[in-house]
């Protein structure tokens, strides 16, 4: 495998731990057009013998996820080229019904910092951050990426994802 798709794997399982941590449905498109995720929410109901169930609750945020060893740090927020292609896989779509975000998983510079386990834990290094096109990217005349803000209070929790999903369909 090379060592970009292990970056992609680890990102991608990275952002479903957190997902499924906060209590939401994670659902993985294999053939995308820009959309690595959809989360879904959901909510409790009580079936004709009493007994709690769950069911989607409607809500729908599509995911995309990047990978990366070079976020620059720039004080109160990280600074990152995103693809421009990637960049326009939202725009073109912002007018869509469904919410969609970034998420950019910041991955150690060290191979061997990846991932590690043992008989009492795994561990996943380094982090991730959100962000939430909205028009404030850094215009550039560069016609391959685009710079964005992320800001540093953006780290990809169970709590921001819960408060994302809170803010965007009032649950």
């Amino acid at each position: 495998m090379t060592e970009n798709f292990i970056k992609e794997s680890i990102s991608l399982h990275y952002v479903a731990l957190i997902v499924n941590d906060a209590g939401y449905t994670i659902t993985k498109i294999e053939q995308d057009y820009g959309t690595d995720f959809i989360i879904m929410g959901q909510r409790e109901y009580k079936d004709a013998n009493g007994k709690k169930r769950y069911i989607d609750n409607g809500t729908l945020l599509k995911v995309q996820v990047k990978s990366t060893k070079k976020l620059k740090n720039k004080g109160t927020y990280w600074e990152y080229n995103l693809r421009r292609q990637n960049y326009n896989t939202y725009y073109v779509q912002k007018d869509n019904p469904y919410p969609f975000i970034f998420i950019i998983y910041k991955i150690p510079r060290m191979r061997n910092d990846w991932v590690k386990n043992d008989f009492f834990k795994l561990t996943v290094k380094k982090c991730a951050y959100y962000y939430i096109p909205n028009g404030d990217e850094i215009k550039t005349k560069n016609k391959t990426y685009v710079k964005i803000k992320i800001p540093k209070k953006n780290l990809f929790t169970k709590k921001n994802l819960k408060k994302i999903m809170e803010e965007t369909f009032n649950e």
